[in-house]
Parts: structure tokens; C-alpha cells; sequence
């Protein structure tokens, strides 16, 4: 290839990869989302996040008090547990109080059990999906080897979301 053309390709390659990135849908960068069921009643019954470090959202909706949802997630030595208590950030969700927000227990292989303590609401954008969220509460720590059971319970009708794991880019998978 002729010296002269070298620049030209290459500028060419650069633009090309430049149009890429920026045509590349942003869903790559998001919580892969799924639902609990209503059957998802207890952390054994629930569906079990294989490689808690990859990105989840975990929504969970509720009708009435005293509901419980829950699921797992796995953990190895040296891992770091991230985990957001989001609600989206509307108008019924804004407007319900902190003592009407349900409340998430994580319980570790060891069996020690921290609850998220819902702090001032944080604004979050979720690039992914679009959507504008408030985070209630974060926890950011070392994890045990092993499965780490996450119960959410009711105090009313809510919709919340767990948003677990750090790692954007690997697509995660569940075991139900």
C-alpha cells in the first residue's frame, strides 16, 4: 500500500470505530433487569444470581402488607458486595414515606444480617434504560465466600428495585 494512503485509512478505521461506540445501544451499560415473582417468598425459593459482581436490577412490586420477595446471590472470596436501594423517582414514589418503604435483609454465607438503612433520596440515572431513579440506600463492603440471601418485605403497596454487582460487561445469569 502506498505511504499516501496509510493517513486516509487510518482516519477512516477512526471515524468508523468513533461511529460505533457512539451507535452502540447505551442497554450494554445497564442493570440487566428481571421481575420477582409472587412466588419468589423466601431467599431458597427465589431465583439465584450466579456471579453477584455482574449487574442486576431486581425489581420488586407489592399489593399489600407484609409481602415478601427475595432472592441469592453468589459471591467469591474478594469480591465486593455493591448493592442500591432504588425507587424510581415519581410522584407516588416520592411521596411515600420512608417508614412505608420496604425494608431489604441481606444475610451472608456466615449468617450475619445487615439491613439497608434508608438514608436522604440520591438522584440516579440509569443510562441503559432512561430512567431517572432515587437511591435510598447503598452498601458497598467485602464479601464472604458464597450465597448471600437478599428478603424484601412490605409495609404497603410499593414498587422498589435492588440494583446489584458492578461489572457493566458481562451479561449475567439467573437460575430460577
Amino acid at each position: 500500500m502506498p505511504s499516501w494512503c496509510y493517513p486516509f485509512n487510518m482516519k477512516k478505521i477512526f471515524l468508523i470505530a468513533f461511529a460505533i461506540v457512539l451507535l452502540t445501544p447505551s442497554q450494554a451499560f445497564a442493570h440487566t433487569p428481571f421481575e420477582l415473582l409472587d412466588t419468589d417468598t423466601t431467599a431458597a425459593a427465589g431465583p439465584l444470581i450466579n456471579d453477584g459482581t455482574v449487574t442486576f436490577a431486581v425489581k420488586a412490586s407489592f399489593t399489600e402488607v407484609n409481602q415478601t420477595k427475595a432472592f441469592r446471590a453468589a459471591f467469591k472470596k474478594g469480591d465486593r458486595i455493591k448493592v442500591k436501594y432504588l425507587i424510581a423517582d415519581r410522584k407516588s414514589a416520592r411521596n411515600l414515606k420512608a417508614a412505608n418503604q420496604p425494608t431489604v435483609t441481606i444475610t451472608s454465607p456466615s449468617g450475619a444480617v445487615t439491613t439497608m438503612k434508608l438514608s436522604k433520596a440520591k438522584k440516579y440515572f440509569e443510562r441503559g434504560t432512561r430512567v431517572n431513579y432515587l437511591v435510598l440506600s447503598e452498601l458497598n463492603t467485602q464479601a464472604e465466600a458464597g450465597t448471600y440471601s437478599f428478603v424484601i418485605t412490605s409495609k404497603g403497596k410499593s414498587t422498589m428495585t435492588v440494583a446489584i454487582g458492578e461489572n457493566w460487561r458481562v451479561k449475567g445469569k439467573v437460575t430460577r
